[in-house]
């Protein structure tokens, strides 16, 4: 990071641990970007911070349903011929967990998901062109609310494009989840006038397990273009959850294999 920062001409210092350090290097920070009218980057090294966890969004939340556990629901009912592609975060470790524990048939091959890892907001533009090349299979994209705002346009362009083989699975917990857990406004949407709008053929909504497995029968029923399933859940993650124990090219490779059989 130092090296990009000074390739770009960016003035920049790691952020000291200590109050009184940090509150030299902002003040000369503030004096920089002053006289010369230019950004200056602050480098944070790990646990320069304590832990911190946003407790007033955990407890506003009116759903007491987690990601994860949408996932155990949703999962099960997919086909084992449908690829996935998940947003980046929490959303693709948790994917990999329930996968590795193996709970139904064809679980413990990772083979047919594709973790969009460091690339927020981009699954569904991933998915598009997974569901434009192989018109006979459902591509699934798992995302979230936060990365479906960054990139709405790659939202645009699945309607304009209209495959009616595109499910769009909205994971919407009104959170950055993986990054702070800032709001995101999201709760406030009318996800259902957005996907119409943007051109998907049918708009479905969850909130518990009987729910996603209606919801989901109805998506799959729809052949007039593509489905959006927005599943409504609480922030959070637990703080036990793994990484993949692949790499993003091991994970790449054998997604490609899938997609080819």
């Amino acid at each position: 990071m130092p090296g990009m920062l000074a390739s770009m001409e960016i003035a920049s210092a790691v952020l000291p641990d200590y109050e009184e350090g940090a509150a030299d290097v902002l003040n000369d920070a503030f004096s920089y970007m002053k006289r010369h009218n230019e950004p200056f980057a602050l480098m944070v090294k790990k646990q320069t911070f304590g832990s911190y966890t946003p407790t007033s969004l955990l407890e506003a939340s009116p759903y007491t349903l987690s990601r994860e556990e949408a996932y155990r629901y949703l999962l099960p009912l997919l086909d084992p011929y449908d690829p996935i592609v998940s947003t980046t975060g929490f959303a693709s470790r948790e994917v990999y967990e329930i996968r590795d524990e193996g709970f139904d048939p064809g679980m413990g091959d990772h083979s047919r998901d594709f973790l969009t890892v460091g690339s927020m907001g981009h699954a569904s533009s991933i998915a598009l062109g997974i569901a434009i090349a192989k018109p006979s299979r459902t591509v699934v994209c798992l995302d979230g609310d936060g990365a479906m705002g960054m990139h709405m346009g790659n939202a645009m362009a699945v309607g304009l494009r209209k495959p009616s083989n595109y499910l769009h699975v909205l994971i919407n917990n009104g959170v950055h989840d993986s990054v702070g857990a800032q709001p995101t406004g999201a709760y406030d949407l009318d996800y259902e006038k957005i996907a119409l709008g943007l051109g998907y053929g049918h708009y479905a909504r969850a909130e518990d397990a009987d729910g996603i497995a209606a919801a989901y029968a109805e998506c799959k029923a729809n052949k007039s273009g593509p489905s959006f399933l927005e599943i409504r859940t609480k922030p959070g993650a637990r703080s036990d959850l793994g990484r993949p124990k692949t790499s993003p090219v091991e994970n790449r490779d054998a997604f490609m294999d899938f997609l080819r059989a």
